[in-house]
């Protein structure tokens, strides 16, 4: 009885407590992160736990798969002067952040840089889970948002040939799946448009959620982790006009 005791206080404490601390302006991402710390190193509790592995990757893909769908690439290109000067700055940070860690912990270069982005790297899906929560501007919203992605872009892209730079057969292995992905997609998107979303109510969410968990599995059997599956699936979606985000759907995506 004391691990579902142990699971109830933890889906209790997720659904409650971070929404309690929202009215001191503190992230509920945040709130949870600190809230699984706290419980990992006192506690004890779910060290070995395979419920909560499986909650965690289904977290993880999620929240990657809605920065993905915030991509508009119309509105990237038009503002591409100023993106690319913060992408410029990011970088460099990376780049003197791997230099420092590297000399100072004696790393070398690929777990320096591993670290560096660990460290400088924004969490993009808890800005924009977090953004309405305070009082920005349109014009603010917007520059957060999309300094927010463009960040998250260049780091999946360094993680990406980082863990797959030991050998050209890895690296191309990992290209050709990725890019085999990103052309299978579409295809599956466009299938469920045709012969299953017009019968099954508000699936759109459950599918994207579902390819993101697939697509975030593969790749991290390719080395690379989950978030770049789940990543190169929202931006897939965001292109169907089905996958936009309406009231409804938002409902589900909280849920």
């Amino acid at each position: 009885m004391a691990e579902e005791i142990h699971y109830f206080i933890l889906i209790i404490s997720v659904l409650l407590v971070p929404k309690i601390v929202m009215r001191f302006q503190v992230p509920a991402g945040l709130t949870a992160l600190v809230m699984g710390v706290l419980t990992s190193y006192y506690l004890g509790w779910f060290a070995t736990s395979q419920t909560v592995t499986i909650l965690a990757t289904l977290g993880i893909t999620s929240l990657f798969l809605f920065a993905g769908i915030e991509i508009d690439f119309g509105e990237l290109k038009k503002n591409g002067p100023v993106l690319i000067k913060h992408i410029l700055v990011s970088g460099s940070i990376i780049t003197i952040c791997t230099y420092v860690l590297g000399w100072i912990l004696n790393l070398d270069t690929r777990e320096a840089v591993v670290l560096s982005l660990g460290l400088t790297t924004p969490s993009t899906g808890f800005i924009l889970n977090s953004i309405d929560n305070f009082k920005f501007t349109e014009e603010q919203r917007y520059w957060i948002r999309s300094k927010a992605i463009a960040n998250e872009i260049l780091a999946l892209l360094i993680l990406f040939f980082t863990l797959r730079s030991q050998s050209f057969a890895q690296l191309g292995i990992s290209l050709a799946a990725i890019i085999l992905m990103i052309i299978l997609l579409p295809i599956a998107f466009r299938l469920f448009i045709k012969t299953i979303a017009p019968f099954a109510r508000d699936s759109e969410v459950t599918f994207m959620i579902l390819m993101a968990f697939i697509c975030g599995v593969v790749t991290m059997k390719l080395g690379t982790y989950y978030l770049i599956g789940a990543f190169i699936t929202g931006v897939v979606a965001a292109q169907f006009r089905h996958f936009i985000k309406t009231e409804n759907s938002e409902k589900m995506l909280y849920s």
